[in-house]
C-alpha cells in the first residue's frame, strides 16, 4: 500500500512538473503549439482569453484578469479544504501537546544520535497511536 502512494504521488509529481513548465510541442510546419497539456490547458485558456478581448471587446488585459479570476474560483475550494485540514492539525497538535511534550524534550536533550533515534522513534509511534501525522497540516500529505 505504502509503495502504490508512494508510485501515485511520484507520477503526480511528473505530471505537475510537465504542467507546470509549459511543457508543449511545436508543430515545424505551422510554429503552433501542440500535444495533450496545450490542448487540455493552455488552448481552452488562450481560446477564453481570444473570446473576452476580440469577441467581447474588452482588451486582452482585462482577458487576463477575467480568466484569472475564473481559474482562482475553481481552484478555490481546494484552498478552502487545505485551510481547513491545517486548522484541523493544529488543533489536535494542541490538544496533544502534553502527550507529545516529553518526547520532544527527550529529542531536544539527546545528546548521542543513538538517543535521539530513538526518542525520534518514540515520538514518531505517539504520533501514530493518536492519528496524527508531522506532515499532517501541510499540503496535500494526509
Amino acid at each position: 500500500m505504502k509503495s502504490i502512494k508512494r508510485f501515485a504521488l511520484s507520477a503526480m509529481g511528473v505530471a505537475m512538473l510537465l504542467v507546470l513548465t509549459g511543457c508543449v510541442n511545436v508543430d515545424k510546419t505551422t510554429g503552433q503549439p501542440t500535444g495533450f497539456i496545450w490542448n487540455t490547458i493552455g488552448a481552452p485558456m488562450a481560446e477564453a482569453i481570444k473570446y473576452f478581448a476580440t469577441d467581447k471587446g474588452l482588451g486582452f488585459g482585462v482577458a487576463i484578469i477575467i480568466v484569472t479570476i475564473i481559474v482562482r474560483l475553481i481552484i478555490l475550494p481546494l484552498g478552502i479544504y487545505q485551510s481547513w485540514k491545517a486548522t484541523l492539525h493544529s488543533e489536535k497538535m494542541n490538544a496533544l501537546k502534553h502527550v507529545l511534550e516529553p518526547h520532544q524534550t527527550r529529542l531536544k536533550e539527546a545528546t548521542t544520535q543513538e538517543e535521539k533515534l530513538e526518542a525520534q522513534q518514540a515520538l514518531f509511534a505517539a504520533q501514530k497511536e493518536h492519528g496524527i501525522s508531522m506532515f499532517g497540516g501541510v499540503g496535500c500529505f494526509p
